[in-house]
């Protein structure tokens, strides 16, 4: 990639209590505040194939911003800005969210639902990279340390970073390239939980809703999660592309935890922002208190193949660093 640019592990949240469920942790290890800590399981139901169910219980819910909507459209689908390569998701509808018969799926998840996303927006193909942000901590002086090997990693995926530094990021970015962007892709920021979602899955129309981007059978060839054994980041892109989502977005399975700026809530093992999604309900807030977790998407390494899936939601404190724990930027309208 080029530039710019001592409490116990807790269960997963409404996760179902079924007899051959797997859980891993999230994290290696987290910090919080300088202290090192173990926070949470991630998933997640029985290791079996499954077929989604397309079908529709809830009516459309709508994301919108302010201001409502990017003008549409581009002529390209894929553009690179400061050397980062970004892939355009149209506007229109997408499945978010899994059926209730589905025994990977967690509580969180549910009820499936269609959401409409009323702009474009681009995704970056790829989570930041050590080699992006070693450039970010060194053009705005910031004292976040990274891995004294970074540099042998240069092209793995950022971790330990906790969403503060993640946020300086995308304001850092859009100080780079801000002013070769058109008016019309919005500015620099991290995914909303929907967004993230639609990326990863695709578009309604003529498919079903993915259980993983590459489709509804699980591959361990198609992404870096627990069953490949690697135990630590890939280079990105390395399963491209067959791993890739239907947009051609790459990592969207594995290898790293992606930060969102949707909110989670206060209470561990229930959300308080649950489904239908509401865009407007105050969950997409910037401003919320640190101690209010925030949603990442993806799963990592060390994530079984459940929570790698496309709805599969998860939590995580602000605060916190983890080795398993990066993100991507978006191009979009900014939040409210």
């Amino acid at each position: 990639m080029t530039d710019p640019s001592s409490p116990k592990p807790q269960p997963a949240p409404d996760t179902p209590d079924a007899s051959g469920a797997s859980t891993s942790n999230v994290s290696g290890g987290v910090a919080i505040d300088g202290q090192q800590v173990t926070i949470g399981n991630d998933v997640v139901g029985r290791d079996k194939v499954i077929q989604a169910t397309t079908y529709i219980e809830h009516a459309t819910i709508i994301q919108t911003s302010q201001p409502s909507a990017i003008e549409e459209p581009l002529d390209a689908n894929v553009r690179s800005w400061g050397g980062v390569e970004f892939v355009r998701i149209p506007a229109g509808t997408f499945i978010m969210g899994s059926v209730d018969d589905n025994v990977l799926a967690s509580e969180a998840e549910k009820p499936q639902h269609t959401v409409e996303i009323t702009y474009a927006y681009w995704v970056a193909r790829y989570p930041v990279t050590n080699e992006q942000f070693a450039r970010f901590v060194e053009a705005a002086q910031r004292p976040i340390a990274l891995d004294k090997n970074w540099s042998s990693k240069a092209d793995h995926p950022v971790v330990n970073i906790n969403l503060r530094e993640a946020l300086e990021y995308c304001n850092w970015l859009q100080s780079v390239i801000g002013k070769d962007l058109p008016a019309n892709v919005g500015r620099v920021r991290l995914p909303t939980e929907a967004e993230w979602e639609k990326a990863a899955r695709g578009t309604i129309e003529g498919v079903l809703a993915r259980e993983w981007p590459w489709g509804n059978d699980f591959d361990k060839r198609n992404c870096n999660s627990e069953e490949n054994g690697k135990k630590t980041t890939t280079p990105v892109g390395v399963y491209s592309p067959d791993g890739d989502s239907p947009f051609g977005i790459a990592d969207m399975a594995g290898n790293v935890w992606g930060w969102t700026v949707s909110l989670w809530g206060l209470d561990l093992f229930k959300p308080q922002y649950r489904y239908p999604y509401q865009p407007q309900d105050g969950r997409e807030k910037l401003d919320a208190p640190p101690t209010v977790y925030r949603v990442v998407r993806g799963g990592a390494f060390n994530s079984r193949s459940g929570s790698v899936r496309t709805a599969y939601r998860y939590w995580f404190d602000p605060r916190a660093r983890s080795d398993s724990v990066g993100f991507r930027v978006v191009l979009g309208p900014r939040l409210i």
